[in-house]
């Protein structure tokens, strides 16, 4: 996210348009530092993609230690999400469902790299009828798709 908000700072904005996808997997960013990011990058030629999970013990602990609300642990039902994520045209998807080894319920997004084939036309291709884009969705593991939350 930094380097995305210096690109933007320095006027670097045209190089947006090469990224075919910016994915920020279970961030350690604290949602105030990213609203702040975000408001300096504004929106991407393409939505930002946040996967999430709420019970992510790794990011709890985290919390704990710097006392600031982690993104990657944010909660797709809270309207304040919903609003920010229509606000800053980004896609936060709630991996909960999906099973990880780790034990803490960080690594969730591994799994997502194996499904990839499964999904990626609703992230890929805005003329597809189950397009996801800005918005908050739960990936649903029984299909292997992108329900959306907010509609």
């Amino acid at each position: 996210m930094e380097t995305l908000a210096k690109m933007s700072r320095e006027h670097r904005q045209a190089k947006f348009q090469q990224f075919s996808n910016v994915i920020l997997a279970a961030p350690d960013i604290d949602v105030a530092e990213m609203v702040r990011q975000l408001e300096i990058i504004g929106q991407l030629p393409r939505p930002l993609t946040l996967l999430v999970s709420r019970d992510d013990t790794a990011l709890l602990l985290s919390r704990i230690i710097s006392g600031g609300r982690r993104v990657g642990a944010d909660d797709v039902h809270d309207p304040w999400v919903q609003a920010a994520a229509r606000r800053f045209g980004a896609r936060v998807v709630d991996i909960s469902e999906l099973t990880t080894a780790d034990g803490l319920g960080h690594a969730r997004f591994a799994a997502m790299v194996a499904l990839y084939s499964k999904f990626h036309s609703q992230i890929e291709d805005p003329l597809k009828r189950h397009y996801a884009g800005p918005g908050v969705f739960v990936f649903r593991t029984a299909t292997s798709t992108l329900e959306p939350v907010d509609r």
